[in-house]
């Protein structure tokens, strides 16, 4: 399973850099698509060397302290419910429906390039949007976090962010050298998820069907 998210959310990173890309030396009226590479990259197990820490847990993050949060992000992403309006705002379509049979799905990303470019991490700015196919269409049922690794380094994770109390995964490598090194959170803000409200794959996400 940690291969197929690695492979997921590297794909995000790589289109979002060709979509910039293409942006800026291709004329076109249509939107444009994010497209993830179909093969999934290799994830590290390496452990962190000595003096490198991860971001203490927040003593602040109480569950009515999180609640307050995630209103707040619902509140700044609500306008999003419908995605030809995350379209209309920048955001990118994936065209495929991402599932782990036996995991659950996470659905189809919309992923803002500027959100990333920009280099930072603010809650009411996802760099992506999540949304779970139902019999009425898609709905919006996550956002997702990305942020670069400033030292490109896998084994080090001195600038890992965090965001409500938990800090990001990775650093996740790239699926080859056009890829940045990066962090990533998801956060299930609008779809119950029993398995935690911040693990990528939900079981009751499907691609066909949405309980």
């Amino acid at each position: 399973m940690r291969r197929i998210l690695t492979g997921v959310l590297t794909a995000l990173v790589a289109a979002t850099i060709a979509a910039v890309v293409a942006a800026a030396i291709t004329p076109s009226a249509a939107a444009p698509q994010f497209r993830p590479p179909l093969a999934p990259s290799p994830s590290t197990g390496r452990s962190l060397p000595a003096g490198t820490a991860a971001p203490l847990p927040d003593p602040r993050a109480t569950p009515a302290r999180l609640a307050a949060q995630l209103d707040r992000v619902r509140a700044a992403t609500a306008r999003y419910a419908n995605p030809k309006t995350a379209v209309r705002d920048g955001y990118l379509p994936a065209p495929t429906c991402v599932e782990l049979p036996g995991s659950g799905g996470v659905g189809y990303q919309y992923v803002k390039p500027a959100h990333i470019a920009d280099g930072k991490v603010d809650p009411l700015r996802p760099e992506s949007l999540v949304y779970v196919p139902t019999a009425e269409g898609r709905r919006l049922g996550a956002v997702a976090y990305l942020k670069t690794d400033r030292d490109q380094d896998l084994a080090t994770d001195g600038d890992r962010p965090a965001l409500f109390g938990r800090a990001f995964d990775g650093p996740t490598p790239g699926r080859d050298a056009s890829m940045p090194v990066h962090y990533h959170l998801h956060v299930w803000a609008y779809t119950q998820n029993p398995v935690g409200i911040f693990a990528p794959f939900n079981p009751r996400v499907s691609c066909t069907i949405h309980f």
